[in-house]
């Protein structure tokens, strides 16, 4: 049995012996599968469902076939080895550390600052006062 080859699969691979960098024409396209007048229309139908789905782009009147990302290789997971339990010797009783005393500060102690001696007044202001009254 011959295995039948999609006109999908057949316009993509036209499309990537052609090695047109801005994309390939419709007509690049059709005579590159040497198809018939009659074929036309699977081809038309191809490129316009696939446009449709995402396998290829169209600018303006030439295709390219998108590229699809590969699958990433997934790394596999390292298994962590398994720690052998030791046995729990008895733990002896730990004296309780001795606290560091803290040092007392110096408690400063500010002067209160002295009442304020009365000025004396002037004698020259007595005098005037003493003048006026006679």
């Amino acid at each position: 049995m011959s295995k039948t080859v999609s006109w999908k699969e057949r316009v993509s691979g036209a499309i990537a012996t052609l090695k047109a960098r801005g994309g390939s024409s419709l007509p690049a396209i059709k005579k590159a599968l040497g198809a018939d007048p009659k074929q036309w229309r699977f081809i038309n139908a191809a490129l316009k469902s696939g446009v449709a789905k995402g396998d290829f782009t169209k600018n303006g009147g030439k295709y390219k076939v998108v590229k699809k990302a590969a699958p990433k290789k997934k790394k596999p997971k390292k298994k962590k080895a398994v720690k052998k339990k030791k046995k729990a010797k008895k733990k002896k009783a730990k004296k309780p550390k001795k606290k560091a005393k803290k040092k007392a500060k110096k408690k400063t102690t500010k002067k209160k600052a002295g009442k304020k001696k009365a000025t004396k007044k002037k004698k020259g202001t007595k005098k005037k006062a003493k003048s006026k009254k006679k």
